[in-house]
């Protein structure tokens, strides 16, 4: 938690690289649903809209009950147009 909440700093911050390498540490010390997303946000504003919808799969896949992987999942779909 203490590295996603670096990486959110960074992220508020505009520091998206610094950011990348906090959530990096963190996915290593603990792959969950919460830092796929985190991953997945970042990826979104670097435009990187298929990144970031597999990482939101993945923390869906990870944590079928997280709700901010469903919803980014959804905002993704609803991007996409795929009613």
């Amino acid at each position: 938690d203490a590295r996603l909440g670096i990486g959110d700093q960074l992220t508020n911050a505009n520091d998206l690289e610094g950011a990348y390498v906090e959530y990096k540490q963190a996915m290593e010390i603990d792959p969950s649903a919460k830092v796929y997303v985190k991953f997945g946000d970042l990826q979104y504003r670097w435009g990187q809209t298929g990144q970031a919808l597999q990482c939101y799969q993945q923390a869906a896949v990870k944590d079928p009950n997280y709700g901010p992987a469903q919803r980014q999942l959804g905002i993704m779909k609803l991007l996409q147009k795929d009613e």
